[in-house]
């Protein structure tokens, strides 16, 4: 049984004012690193620091693999997880700055094959987990059909709303599922594709590619976990175990880009400077994020 598990292998991406001193961040933030390294036991971290609009500085901290004792360096890849969605809202603004769609459309108008209770769902809502449409992961975060794309998007349209679109938040994979539909159908590449040729390209991003547990990457961590699966039941011994993570390509808008926090941060100042989103003011946004 493949589980998504949450890694203890982090990436830091810190972006500090302008007369915030090297003192003051060698001795606060290194110390409270090591510390929470410790407490939590992660094996492995990275750090970034942006100042004055630059990478101010890069740190790597102990073990990217636990078992051949390979320490952490800066090009060290480490599964972003739920973060791959700020890459594909970026990717949504780019399709509106194209004039390919407006966030403000329900998604009725690009997809037909949907239920219609869906039809009047936005982008806005998709983007914002507000959408009230149903989880296409089980309890256990099991990724509906056995990963099978197909039998994926005809289970969750049979499932009934969670609520009335706009309602409320729920934190939902079925819209970023969805959202990678739409990219793919009107960019006219996969979405993979278009995120890494107007995104990654132009941030210079040296290693950060889509990618799991199952893909041979170079310089990848290993994924670990205090928590493991026994015959379908959730045990925490509290100690250290191998987590194996498996996104399907279709799943990867929800969660699936490996990267570096060195990479990161590119892509964070990419944004700031207006070389992903000629708005500057959506750019600011997702710059936060």
């Amino acid at each position: 049984m493949k589980i998504l598990l949450k890694s203890f292998l982090l990436i830091i991406v810190v972006i500090f004012p302008k007369d915030y001193t090297a003192q003051k961040r060698s001795d606060s933030i290194d110390t409270f690193i090591m510390h929470k390294m410790q407490e939590l036991k992660i094996p492995g971290l990275q750090l970034a620091i942006i100042r004055n609009n630059k990478i101010d500085q890069l740190s790597s901290y102990g073990l990217a693999n636990i078992e051949h004792q390979i320490p952490t360096k800066n090009n060290t890849v480490f599964s972003i997880n739920s973060m791959t969605k700020a890459f594909v809202g970026v990717a949504i603004m780019q399709l509106q700055e194209q004039g390919k769609l407006n966030t403000g459309d329900a998604i009725s108008k690009y997809l037909t094959d949907i239920p219609e209770s869906w039809k009047n769902i936005t982008f806005k809502q998709l983007l914002s987990n507000t959408s009230g449409l149903p989880n296409n992961i089980d309890q256990k975060e099991q990724v509906l059909g056995e990963g099978n794309e197909s039998k994926n998007w005809e289970i969750v349209k049979t499932l009934p709303m969670e609520f009335s679109p706009g309602e409320k938040f729920s934190y939902n994979q079925t819209g970023y599922f969805i959202l990678g539909k739409i990219i793919t159908q009107l960019s006219g590449v996969h979405f993979t594709k278009f995120i890494e040729d107007n995104q990654f390209k132009p941030s210079q991003l040296l290693v950060t590619q889509f990618g799991d547990s199952n893909d041979i990457i170079d310089n990848s961590a290993g994924a670990y976990s205090t928590i493991i699966n026994n015959e379908g039941k959730w045990i925490n011994d509290g100690k250290l175990h191998n987590a194996f993570a498996t996104f399907p390509v279709f799943f990867r808008t929800a969660t699936g880009i490996m990267s570096s926090a060195e990479d990161l941060s590119k892509w964070l100042l990419a944004l700031q400077e207006g070389k992903l989103l000629k708005d500057k003011k959506a750019s600011q946004n997702f710059s936060r994020l």
